[in-house]
């Protein structure tokens, strides 16, 4: 009887899936394709700011700053993005990102590094901003959650092909390895070609109406939507979180004596388990999942901090990462069905800018707990953070 229950889940999922429109199906096979260029060299990234940066103080100042950088670039952009061609925003991003292989093999000094964050920054703004807005403006009515997931389900593909491919190709190419995220970005323009679009303004016009005034319109109306609000709470915390793990664990597991293989594969791996977004968004009791997975979340963290073994902490970082999928397509799904769907540029942009303070602030914290504690601190820290989360939401619906 179970089973058979279970079996109709999976049709019942396999028909939504199936019957998600043609621009939302896009979206993730676009996402899928520029996410790829990064997703090959994203584990090595880390280990590369480090010969530059030298400590993870550094580092997670930097990492600070291009996430400050993108929360005023947001600030910026957000009042015009509804009425701006998505497909306009993401070209311009996208010729951003032809050069910046170059930029990044050729970087040797702080200034250097500072420059780069600034550059990336404003070109991630512009991508993530049009992506995500594009999503939820086509996502069906009582579909979000699955929408979401989809989009993010090509995103996390990339992100572990990626990983475990660019452990192999490490030893050969080395840092050339980089170029890569030049040859996906201008693969991505081509894609973008092909993609449905919805009528907008001219650009010329709407641009003159940038101003900091748009933005706290914004502001306002976020500010009045208090259920938007408590669920930006569980993001900023959830991103906190994320910023730094993704960031430290490469310069956990180099720290610990993995191979080059064994760090893209585990960065990889640890994007596996978000593939299944989509299926997870079919799950029907969604706040025992929350509270589930943040209790769960808490309990491998301590479990590292106290670990030594390589193949256990190997295994257990891809173990974080299940609870880390189902908690972060919820939070999507519900943020998407709260936001007025006239409004939805503005609040993807208010969205950004929480979730860019929270990214910036992990690895920041992050960093200078590593180098005064160890870089193991990091797993207390995050026990912390969601033990502060499983709090906030306990009497949360979802």
């Amino acid at each position: 009887m179970v089973h058979q229950h279970h079996k109709r889940g999976e049709i019942g999922f396999l028909k939504q899936l199936s019957s998600l429109p043609r621009s939302i199906k896009f979206s993730a096979f676009l996402a899928f394709t520029y996410v790829l260029g990064w997703g090959l060299v994203n584990a090595f990234l880390p280990l590369y700011y480090q010969e530059i940066l030298g400590n993870y103080s550094t580092i997670g100042v930097m990492m600070f700053l291009y996430y400050i950088f993108a929360f005023c670039f947001s600030f910026i952009l957000g009042g015009v993005l509804d009425r701006v061609k998505p497909k306009r925003l993401l070209m311009i991003a996208l010729l951003m990102y032809v050069p910046i292989s170059f930029v990044i093999i050729n970087m040797s000094t702080t200034w250097h590094f500072a420059l780069y964050v600034l550059y990336h920054a404003l070109a991630s703004t512009i991508w993530w901003l049009a992506l995500e807005s594009y999503v939820r403006v086509h996502s069906p009515k009582h579909k979000e959650m699955i929408s979401y997931g989809l989009y993010d389900a090509g995103i996390f593909s990339s992100m572990v092909i990626g990983g475990v491919v660019g452990g192999l190709l490490i030893y050969k190419l080395g840092w050339n390895m980089f170029y890569s995220i030049s040859i996906f970005a201008f693969l991505a323009l081509i894609v973008l070609a092909f993609m449905p679009d919805r009528k907008h303004g001219k650009v010329e016009h709407e641009l003159k109406k940038i101003n900091l005034a748009l933005f706290k319109g914004e502001i306002k109306d976020f500010l009045n939507n208090k259920k938007l609000k408590k669920i930006y709470t569980s993001m900023f915390l959830m991103k906190f979180c994320y910023g730094f793990i993704v960031l430290m664990i490469p310069l956990f597991f180099k720290e610990i004596n993995a191979s080059f293989f064994m760090i893209g594969a585990v960065f990889g791996l640890l994007y596996l388990p978000a593939i299944f977004e989509p299926y997870y968004a079919s799950f029907q009791n969604k706040k025992m999942i929350i509270l589930g997975g943040i209790l769960s979340v808490i309990v491998i963290f301590l479990i590292m901090f106290f670990v030594q073994s390589l193949y256990a902490l190997f295994v257990l970082t891809i173990l974080v990462a299940i609870p880390f999928a189902m908690i972060l397509v919820i939070l999507q799904g519900k943020i998407t069905r709260l936001m007025p769907k006239k409004k939805i540029g503005e609040m993807t942009a208010v969205l950004l800018c929480v979730v860019s303070l929270a990214m910036g602030f992990g690895p920041l914290v992050a960093g200078i707990l590593a180098d005064s504690f160890g870089i193991n601190s990091i797993f207390l820290l995050g026990a912390g953070i969601f033990g502060i989360m499983f709090l906030f939401n306990v009497k949360q619906k979802f």
